[in-house]
């Protein structure tokens, strides 16, 4: 895996010039409750642990889980309010015509009520469409984070999982694997890792 990545075709310049780190997964940790071939694809969330630490600079920084912020508080009162609640998603996935991007792509999609979500809807989900029409996470992004700016700090708060081909269906939202519900599991796996 690569960090601090952002043009694929720059990666041995990025390597040698030490702007971006290359790991290798050292341990694979996947939710007990996923069943990769069911046709909703509940808890498809999963961490890796790296051979070696990353080092920080100003293109890798760490990002924070929702544990002291509380993002579903947070996006009721945004919607009581009648304000749009955004996330970005980041990837390298497909543009259209299954052609993969070279370059580290961002998107902002706006997070909808579950009411909006019909059959797709799950407490451990959340659905959002693009901000902009036929704009969303696409095939090659399942497993980016969706990231929420809070006070001026970023948050994961979802995994992107599956939806529409590349945005194409208005009407039918993606899903993703909505982090605070995980936030237990996430801490006994890595727990689970300081102990042994």
């Amino acid at each position: 895996m690569y960090f601090g990545l952002y043009d694929l075709r720059e990666k041995d310049k990025c390597l040698k010039d030490n702007s971006c780190q290359k790991r290798k997964p050292s341990k694979l940790f996947i939710h007990e409750m996923y069943k990769p071939n069911s046709n909703m694809q509940i808890d498809d969330i999963a961490m890796i642990r790296f051979d070696q630490p990353l080092n920080f600079t100003d293109f890798i920084e760490p990002i924070c889980l929702p544990l002291k912020v509380t993002y579903d508080k947070s996006f009721e009162q945004e919607k009581e309010n009648g304000n749009v609640f955004n996330v970005l998603a980041f990837g390298w996935g497909e543009m259209g015509g299954g052609v993969l991007s070279n370059t580290r792509r961002v998107v902002m999609l706006n997070v909808t009520t579950h009411d909006k979500c019909e059959n797709s809807a799950s407490s451990k989900t959340m659905c959002t469409f693009g901000v902009k029409e036929r704009q969303d996470v696409c095939q090659g992004d399942s497993g980016s984070a969706l990231v929420w700016l809070y006070k001026k700090q970023m948050y994961v708060v979802g995994v992107a999982t599956y939806g529409p081909p590349c945005g194409m269906d208005p009407d039918r939202p993606s899903i993703a694997m909505r982090i605070s519900y995980y936030i237990e599991w996430i801490k006994k796996a890595i727990m689970s890792e300081l102990v042994n």
